[in-house]
């Protein structure tokens, strides 16, 4: 009988400590599961069905994060197709989540990048002046396509009746506030920024005669960063100024005064 009473203590040991070592590993993995049901209640992400595994919860969480993100980004600023990957990718997100997110955005709105481009060319003729041509090279260099890029800026011809000589004129008041610039100058960098010849003037002779630009106190400017910390001659100083396109006249007038105020 004794003999008996130990074999049962025994096997039943040996139960308690196999029932204690599967409650000691299986606790924690529940406990995850419950985790990710409670996240699922109060931030709406999706948990699997009934018998996946923590792997599948943990990558259903990290799309929906990453089409949170993705979301986000567009709500606060444009992006072609390929910038939004390039953010996306910049915070960390794997090219999978990445794949998923973008695939779900064009399903749910075809036309998403085309919208995108006419945003993005909204605001790039709200904070600067750009030409017709030179928008459409500045959406481009974001990552839009030839065909998103034409496509809104003839949007913005066609329905926002966009004044690309108020634009010209914008662009040419930008500039003086930059640099220092003659008349010819200034006509130069707004046809190299592919303003029509035409607009170019147009905005030019509006500044003239407005009063917004004096080429006498441009080329004193210029003139005057030359002279400060540079050894250089009166007729070096003369000749970088008309390689800036100022007149002779100007030129020498500035480079007069100039180097009279340092004299006294």
């Amino acid at each position: 009988m004794s003999k008996q009473i130990k074999v049962f203590g025994l096997v039943l040991g040996v139960f308690l400590m196999v029932y204690f070592l599967v409650y000691i590993f299986k606790k924690p993995a529940q406990q995850n599961i419950e985790n990710y049901k409670r996240a699922d209640v109060y931030n709406n992400v999706s948990v699997p069905a009934n018998g996946s595994s923590l792997s599948d919860i943990e990558k259903s969480d990290l799309n929906e994060q990453a089409l949170k993100a993705a979301k986000n980004y567009l709500s606060e600023s444009s992006f072609s197709r390929d910038g939004l990957i390039n953010r996306l990718k910049f915070n960390k997100f794997k090219d999978e989540q990445i794949n998923r997110v973008v695939q779900k955005l064009e399903v749910e709105k075809p036309e998403i990048w085309d919208e995108q481009a006419l945003r993005a060319a909204e605001n790039y003729l709200n904070k600067s002046g750009f030409s017709k041509h030179g928008l459409i090279d500045r959406l481009k260099l974001e990552k839009f396509t030839n065909k998103q890029a034409n496509n809104a800026v003839q949007t913005l011809d066609k329905h926002k009746n966009v004044d690309w000589d108020e634009q010209a004129f914008k662009a040419a008041e930008n500039y003086l506030c930059y640099f220092c610039l003659s008349r010819e100058g200034l006509l130069n960098r707004l046809q190299f920024n592919k303003f029509t010849k035409d607009q170019a003037n147009r905005a030019v002779s509006r500044l003239e005669s407005a009063g917004k630009v004096d080429w006498n106190e441009q080329v004193l400017k210029q003139a005057e960063s030359y002279v400060a910390g540079n050894n250089f001659s009166k007729q070096k100083i003369i000749n970088q100024l008309r390689n800036k396109k100022f007149t002779k006249e100007q030129a020498e007038n500035a480079v007069n005064i100039v180097l009279s105020k340092r004299k006294n």
